[in-house]
């Protein structure tokens, strides 16, 4: 299981990630990174929490079972589950 981290895009910094399925995408806007493993460290993901909720409306937001998919839809990408990798 790979530990995950929460965090704000503030706190992401500005510039572009590799490059990712043919194109670089800004840091600030994703919604979440797998980090791989370096120097010893284990593998990680990290999810933007600002970024994930951006974008839907904030009535939809209030049922659990929503915020749970939308969640869920980041992490599995993130994971590298989909199949995209960098």
């Amino acid at each position: 299981m790979l530990p995950i981290k929460i965090t704000d895009s503030a706190s992401i910094g500005r510039g572009k990630t590799h490059r990712v399925v043919g194109r670089k995408y800004d840091r600030n806007a994703c919604r979440g990174f797998y980090c791989q493993e370096w120097h010893g460290k284990p593998a990680w993901i990290q999810l933007v929490a600002d970024n994930i909720v951006a974008g839907y409306p904030t009535f939809l937001l209030r049922f659990q079972l929503l915020r749970d998919l939308v969640v869920a839809e980041v992490l599995y990408n993130a994971s590298g589950l989909d199949g995209r990798q960098g």
